[in-house]
């Protein structure tokens, strides 16, 4: 029988029933999640006293060490259920729009499984595997407002995240990818915090203002997996150094855009959760925004406020500018240009570097 109208639809038996075991697989996520970061602490632990017994160390270092791997454990506890609620609600609202469950998986939510697609006549792998990298990266607080114009220029997709106080987060990742599933590249990314704006409830991420990679195939399979628009900088260039590393879009050139990451620290991180943000386009040639879900692990991790980040933009003038990167044909906005106007260069707000880094990069999936 239809409710009457003007009054709450009602809940079945089979709604609560779904919505019992949506929580119960929570519940579950929770806990694994949990276990296994917590086991993941506790080998590294055993392996360090395994060390002090053949090799005899200073009691006070392998203090330091544990004091790191607990203090690295509480800031990541928080993250378990970054994941789980965003399985959950997925869940949840794919119930409401009447979208079936799989029986082997009562919430409708399968286990991320290998699966190929194909890029040029070339197959690639999903998830796809970062097995080590180095990657430094910087956090501005920059105007909001300002920066949701620039987004507007790009795409009407996306709203970017007020952090507090009409601030938007704006980050620059530099990334030396040494041993992946897609081979051998490095990147220098700009991007912006953001949710779809016709879902505000979706994850929050990064979306990319630019992303310049030295490898050209890497142009077109970032694109066809993850909707990220990326330009071709084969002059790209990282330099080690003992406290610092350098990434440089052109070495010959020394007014092309250039950063500079302090090399520190002792942490360690575990399956962090990181969504970005990319667009692809239907049948219809319609833009439809989608989230990728990335598991980031790293040893080495150093983290800091208002740190040295020696950054230096381009004018617009330059043959390797950014901006110039990209396919021919194709208008670009000039990031150097956003940034400047956004209030760089100047000091980082926050900004950190990862010695050694690994990660799965999953499917994307789509958003409103």
């Amino acid at each position: 029988m239809p409710a009457p109208r003007g009054s709450a639809p009602l809940i079945t038996s089979e709604d609560w029933l779904h919505l019992a075991r949506a929580y119960a697989s929570f519940s579950v996520d929770v806990w694994s999640r949990s276990w296994q970061m917590g086991t993941g602490y506790l080998q590294r632990g055993v392996n360090q006293a395994l060390k002090v017994d053949l090799a005899p160390q200073p009691t006070g270092s392998l203090l330091e060490r544990f004091a790191s791997d607990a203090w690295s454990y509480y800031l990541e506890a928080p993250t378990m259920f970054t994941v789980a609620l965003d399985t959950l609600s997925r869940n949840l609202d794919g119930h409401v729009k009447g979208e079936s469950s799989d029986v082997r998986n009562p919430v409708g939510v399968a286990p991320p499984q290998p699966k190929t697609y194909m890029v040029l006549d070339v197959p690639v792998v999903l998830p796809v595997r970062i097995v080590d990298a180095s990657q430094g990266w910087a956090i501005y607080m920059v105007s909001a407002e300002k920066a949701q114009e620039h987004l507007s220029k790009i795409t009407d997709k996306f709203a970017v995240v007020d952090v507090g106080g009409g601030h938007a987060a704006l980050t620059i990742l530099g990334c030396d990818y040494r041993e992946t599933d897609l081979g051998v590249y490095r990147e220098i990314g700009v991007a912006l915090f953001v949710r779809p704006r016709n879902d505000p409830a979706e994850m929050p991420g990064n979306i990319f203002l630019s992303l310049s990679v030295n490898d050209e195939f890497n142009l077109h399979r970032a694109s066809a997996l993850w909707g990220y628009s990326k330009t071709l900088a084969p002059k790209l260039k990282v330099t080690y150094h003992l406290d610092k590393v350098d990434f440089v879009m052109d070495p010959s050139d020394p007014t092309a855009f250039a950063i500079t990451f302090p090399r520190f620290g002792t942490n360690r991180a575990t399956d962090i959760p990181i969504y970005t943000y990319g667009l692809s386009k239907n049948a219809a040639g319609k833009e439809i925004p989608q989230k990728t879900l990335i598991s980031r692990s790293a040893s080495g991790q150093g983290d800091q406020v208002a740190g040295n980040v020696p950054l230096r933009l381009g004018n617009n003038t330059q043959p390797a500018c950014v901006c110039k990167l990209g396919p021919p044909g194709i208008k670009q906005a000039c990031v150097c240009l956003i940034l400047r106007d956004l209030g760089l260069p100047r000091a980082p707000d926050a900004n950190g570097w990862l010695e050694h880094m690994s990660a799965l990069c999953s499917a994307a999936m789509p958003t409103k």
